[in-house]
């Protein structure tokens, strides 16, 4: 029989054994932080060619859902061409939180990111990113490489939950439901209209739609362009918008605009703080080029600068008859940013570098 005091020794033994258990299992592998920390770095100094040794030829692409799929990693490297763009980049931090070894010698590593965008010129900082990760690397000719990458990102749950916002707006609006507006705003809620004019008060503006509704019988159509993050935690959401119907005098009315609003989240719902309701320009420019594939990768480079310059949608066409003459035609919130946008000496430089063979012709159109 044990004594008590063998017993106490053997508890002791037992609790000292889990507790260094505990502590392995919680130790980083050193390889897979070192691996991390290059990426960080290769990234954040835009260095594609020693990105791309991380990477075997084929990486597994997992989805927020679980879902996944096979891609070159020829994908990944157009990705970060787009990121180390010009007059925009990006920058992240990442956060190793556990590694764990897995039998067949990978290793997979989890953690957390934050990042931003910014201006190279101006070094301001845009659109704040967080999110997770889990991706796995195994060695290949002795070097460590990544085979499946993982990247979930916040801003896909507050897409969602702002694309139902917009998508309530719309209905409250098409139900002549002026209380369920209220419902989607802030307590101190204001309304700019193109005119200048300011709503104040999310009861005010509720009264304005009631009385409207009254007088007329209109519908409502909203799409959500462009979503981007604050750094005070609100979102800036844009998009375009159409009105329908009749008037108080039954005489048929339509019209279209822009939409420029701040969303900020109240006890985890997302409500209008701001909503600023302007014009709608479209742009339509037409140039000549010697390889379309070479300049539409080009413009797709430049999808997040015009986004942030301002661009609501785009579409790209080319002549049935020559498809090197393309035809791009765009819509913006303001002919002042259109114009700003179109005036960046980026874009000049990128053209010649693209062979564009003419002179660029750009038409601004407003409605009227």
């Amino acid at each position: 029989m044990k004594t008590s005091t063998q017993k106490c020794r053997l508890l002791l033994l037992l609790l000292a054994t889990i507790g260094i258990g505990q502590v392995s299992a919680q130790k980083l592998h050193k390889e897979a932080l070192a691996f991390t920390k290059s990426y960080q770095e290769n990234y954040n100094n835009g260095n594609l060619a020693a990105l791309m040794t991380m990477y075997a030829d084929e990486i597994t692409s997992v989805n927020s859902d679980g879902t996944s799929e096979k891609l070159p990693k020829s994908y990944y490297e157009k990705d970060y061409i787009r990121d180390f763009g010009e007059t925009a980049g990006t920058f992240f931090t990442l956060k190793v939180n556990q590694t764990e070894q897995l039998a067949d010698g990978r290793i997979k590593i989890s953690g957390a990111f934050d990042g931003y965008d910014f201006d190279r010129k101006s070094n301001k900082k845009l659109n704040p990113t967080v999110g997770t990760f889990e991706n796995v690397i195994m060695k290949e000719g002795g070097k460590w490489k990544f085979t499946q990458i993982k990247s979930v990102f916040a801003m896909e749950k507050v897409i969602k939950e702002v694309r139902t916002l917009v998508q309530d707006y719309q209905d409250a609006y098409n139900k002549e439901d002026a209380a369920a507006i209220q419902a989607f705003l802030t307590t101190d809620a204001t309304r700019i209209m193109p005119d200048g004019k300011v709503d104040k008060g999310a009861e005010n503006i509720a009264k304005q739609y009631a009385e409207a509704f009254k007088n007329a019988n209109a519908a409502m159509t909203l799409k959500l362009a462009n979503l981007q993050p604050q750094f005070d935690q609100s979102v800036v959401a844009s998009g375009t918008y159409s009105v329908y119907g009749t008037d108080e005098k039954g005489e048929r009315v339509s019209g279209n605009g822009s939409y420029h609003n701040i969303l900020v989240n109240e006890n985890g719902q997302w409500k209008l703080k701001e909503i600023k309701i302007g014009g709608l320009v479209k742009v339509v420019v037409t140039i000549k080029v010697t390889d379309y594939e070479k300049w539409r990768e080009s413009f797709d480079e430049f999808r997040r600068v015009r986004r942030d310059a301002g661009e609501l949608t785009f579409e790209v066409s080319t002549s049935a008859d020559d498809p090197k003459s393309v035809c791009i035609i765009s819509e913006w919130e303001s002919v002042e940013k259109a114009k700003a946008f179109f005036a960046l000496p980026e874009l000049v430089e990128r053209r010649k570098k693209l062979g564009v063979t003419t002179d660029i012709n750009i038409m601004f159109l407003e409605k009227k």
